[in-house]
């Protein structure tokens, strides 16, 4: 069903776009899965301003949302959707890190989520939460995403400078898998 419907919200439609991004979203919140999401991304570059600005709008509330069940699928279409296409990646950063923008919950989704964001960006990200511990685990779940994602993107060195300031427990899951393949050894399997 979900599918049928967002058929007929992007292809049988001839609404403006800012209406279709509004009913889409509207029909997301009631019935929240990624497959009502795909055409955010694929026609992206064909939406106005208006829509364009609703959509990231919106994508910044559902992120935020304490509820998992409206922010993990999205946070999903932001990793395979919106950061790992060349076309969209920038945009899509840009736009979630707008000030004021995300709560907490939701830049800890986007950090977990942003290993295929280039590293330059993410690293600005790093440095300013680096002060203060609350952010230490994220930040270490996003170069270990970053490190290994099939489009991950890390810089090896200020990888391996930024993991070496986190404070986080020694038992830390993959902590060890991280620390190996930043020191340019194969992790143990």
């Amino acid at each position: 069903m979900p599918h049928e419907l967002r058929h007929a919200i992007w292809y049988e439609d001839t609404h403006p776009w800012r209406e279709r991004v509004e009913v889409n979203l509207a029909l997301y919140r009631l019935m929240p899965c990624y497959s009502l999401l795909p055409e955010f991304w694929s026609s992206y570059r064909e939406l106005d301003v208006a829509a364009q600005s609703l959509l990231w709008t919106e994508f910044r509330s559902l992120l935020s949302d304490p509820d998992d069940r409206l922010a993990d699928p999205v946070a999903y279409s932001m990793w395979c959707d919106f950061f790992e296409s060349a076309d969209t990646v920038s945009d899509a950063w840009r736009n979630l890190m707008n000030p004021g923008g995300l709560t907490d919950r939701g830049l800890e989704r986007v950090l977990i989520m942003s290993g295929p964001v280039p590293y330059a960006q993410k690293s600005a990200l790093y440095e300013r939460l680096l002060p203060n511990t609350r952010w230490h685990y994220f930040i270490f779940r996003s170069l270990l995403h970053s490190t290994f994602d099939l489009y991950g993107a890390v810089v090896l060195d200020d990888a391996r400078r930024i993991l070496d300031t986190l404070e986080l427990a020694p038992d830390t899951l993959h902590l060890d898998v991280l620390r190996q393949r930043l020191e340019g050894a194969a992790p143990r399997s």
